[in-house]
């Protein structure tokens, strides 16, 4: 009788401290957070709740070949956001992709409309959208938005750093696939391409015109300038995404990084072109 009191005793006693140091590492754990999530939301939700056809789109690119390391790369991701938000009208639809190294390994983070139906003639001949509809699901797309961006520039969500920046294929691959229904685009990116031609200049050293015209010729001709007719352009910081890394540059080199850009929107036929 002893003996078997003395096991069970021995038993409970293991079993307690085996449960003590389940809690200790499952208390551990949770002092690691997880990298952000964003909540599933069903691509062209509002689209077909409001009857949306066709619509016009805005499309927001950010740039993931490098792993975001600050708050300030995070908050000029949200400010792009932000820009895309109000380039987006009702029964518009936003789509937010990354740039990754080829347009292959580019990721769909959001793609919905705004609830509403857009503005135009067709919309005579329909009943109005629902007041009490439209209370609820703006908020809930401004939401869903916000959830996609945060999940994709949290530090913990570490992707395998990009040895290029395929950005000039992403944006000819964007243009070509909505050509003629692309209304918006808005980038946050360090826009120092790398996969078409290596456009990583020294920190004081420029590219010059004939570099820079150098380098859009080809791009015409291996077919990556896309017709961008009517579409408005934002780029947020140029220059300014890896600053660990990669040395800021001068003013006078990143201007001519901004010049070869507008360079290339303006090839494309965009109707206004902001750089940084």
């Amino acid at each position: 009788m002893r003996v078997r009191y003395l096991f069970a005793s021995m038993t409970v006693l293991s079993c307690a401290l085996m449960g003590g140091v389940e809690a200790g590492a499952a208390a551990a754990r949770k002092n690691v957070s997880p990298a952000l999530v964003a909540p599933e939301h069903e691509d062209g939700a509002f689209c077909k709740f409001y009857r949306v056809t066709n619509p016009k789109i805005v499309v927001l690119m950010i740039d993931r070949t490098l792993p975001v390391t600050n708050a300030s790369d995070r908050e000029d991701a949200k400010e792009a956001m932000t820009q895309a938000l109000l380039m987006t009208e009702m029964g518009q639809r936003l789509r937010i992709i990354t740039i990754r190294e080829d347009i292959g390994s580019s990721k769909k983070l959001f793609d919905d409309c705004r609830p509403g139906r857009p503005k135009g003639i067709a919309s005579l001949f329909e009943a109005p959208e629902n007041p009490e509809d439209l209370k609820v699901d703006e908020p809930a797309f401004n939401n869903a938005v916000k959830a996609a961006v945060d999940a994709a520039v949290d530090e913990r969500n570490r992707l395998q750093q990009s040895p290029q920046s395929a950005i000039i294929n992403t944006i000819a691959s964007v243009g070509r696939q909505f050509q003629g229904r692309l209304a918006g685009l808005v980038l946050s990116s360090d826009m120092i391409e790398g996969r078409l031609a290596d456009l990583t200049p020294k920190p004081d050293a420029g590219l010059d015109v004939r570099t820079r015209n150098g380098l859009l010729e080809k791009a015409a001709e291996l077919g990556q300038i896309p017709r961008l007719d009517g579409v408005m352009v934002k780029s947020f910081t140029v220059n300014l995404w890896d600053r660990k890394n990669r040395p800021v540059l001068s003013d006078a080199t990143a201007k001519d990084l901004r010049d070869f850009w507008i360079d290339y929107f303006r090839m494309a036929g965009v109707s206004s072109v902001t750089i940084n």
